[in-house]
């Protein structure tokens, strides 16, 4: 029995709708944040630059934005619809200035008395006091803390991750992913002996499997490499990112928003990352397009710290620079890139 050809047509039609629906929705778009102290306003700066050339608010252009230290805070300014100003720039300089003490109090890192612990928490209340990790809150925010130098996940309890990974609860907050990802340590080896100190004293969460508070971060970030797999690329979770967009299906475009931090050479030599700056990972089930936006930064420790105008204002001058110069190709890749992917899922979304 023949069917007419207007049926045929109509499930023909159908069918193409069904695959386009189920092909193109599967392509994302993952921002990275490094860490840097306040060289992460760089980061902060670009990613408003990216946002201001696709003319389409960073929280549209991106599924996810995945930071570490210093960029958890540009992460959630940009990412969080509603909460903020279109630029929050002015707001990380304000922040900054009230979060971070004076340059000779900085040189006292020992903290044993809590204070610089409490003060950066007293700024970050201002901003962050409701906002929590939990199920259905479509944070679409990933921070990377370190428990024994392996990582642990600061994300939304329906976030897919392998069982096998540490992540924290449902009803964390943000200020304790903060926190946690931001403990930094300095070592130095005296020959008699070694010290140790802390700029933030270790923190304990909650954490799965464990159901119980564990103290989640031991002086540092997670180890660059780890069982033979890669973790970190200086101070960002790129490889982690690639190893999550690998289980799932589709065409995913990954941007780090770099500050001049350092940067994990043999990871780059294992994904052949080119000159300037891109990659491409073809896995089973897909694509992953690799762009590192570099800002060459002075990444002294002591700039790291600095909190003044004139360097904020320095940092602004480093990224107009880099765009114009040796970033500007990779950046407007990965620019296409990002909105091609974007138009795609709107598409699919419609049909």
């Amino acid at each position: 029995m023949k069917l007419p050809l207007t049926i045929v047509l109509k499930s023909v039609c159908a069918s193409i709708f069904l695959f386009a629906k189920t092909t193109q929705s599967e392509g994302s778009n993952v921002g990275i944040f490094p860490g840097g102290a306040a060289n992460s306003y760089a980061s902060l700066y670009l990613g408003e630059e990216f946002s201001r050339r696709a003319n389409v608010p960073f929280y549209d252009l991106f599924d996810q934005a995945w930071a570490l230290s210093g960029g958890t805070v540009p992460t959630i300014l940009l990412m969080k619809k509603g909460k903020w100003p279109r630029f929050a720039s002015h707001m990380f300089r304000e922040a900054i200035k009230d979060a971070f003490p004076d340059l000779l109090d900085l040189l006292d890192l020992t903290d044993s008395d809590g204070w610089r612990r409490e003060r950066f928490e007293a700024v970050l209340n201002k901003y962050f006091s409701d906002m929590f990790f939990g199920e259905n809150q479509n944070n679409r925010i990933v921070f990377i803390a370190s428990r024994n130098g392996a990582p642990v996940f600061f994300c939304d309890s329906d976030f897919k991750l392998p069982k096998e990974e540490l992540r924290v609860l449902s009803g964390t907050s943000f200020i304790d992913g903060i926190m946690a990802s931001s403990t930094i340590s300095l070592r130095a080896n005296l020959g008699m002996g070694k010290l140790q100190a802390s700029l933030f004293k270790p923190r304990q969460v909650a954490l799965a499997p464990f159901m119980e508070k564990k103290t989640v971060v031991d002086g540092g970030h997670c180890d660059a490499k780890r069982d033979g797999k890669f973790i970190l690329d200086g101070s960002t979770p790129t490889p982690l990112v690639i190893e999550y967009l690998k289980s799932i299906p589709g065409q995913h475009n990954v941007v780090v928003f770099g500050n001049g931090g350092p940067f994990n050479e043999e990871f780059r030599k294992s994904i052949n990352l080119n000159r300037n700056g891109t990659a491409e990972i073809i896995h089973r089930d897909g694509r992953i397009n690799i762009f590192i936006i570099s800002i060459r930064v002075n990444n002294h420790t002591l700039n790291l710290l600095n909190k003044s105008e004139n360097y904020m204002l320095y940092l602004q001058k480093r990224v107009e620079k880099a765009l114009m110069g040796q970033s500007r190709a990779v950046f407007d890749m990965a620019l296409r890139a990002v909105l091609k992917n974007k138009s795609l899922t709107m598409r699919s979304a419609k049909l």
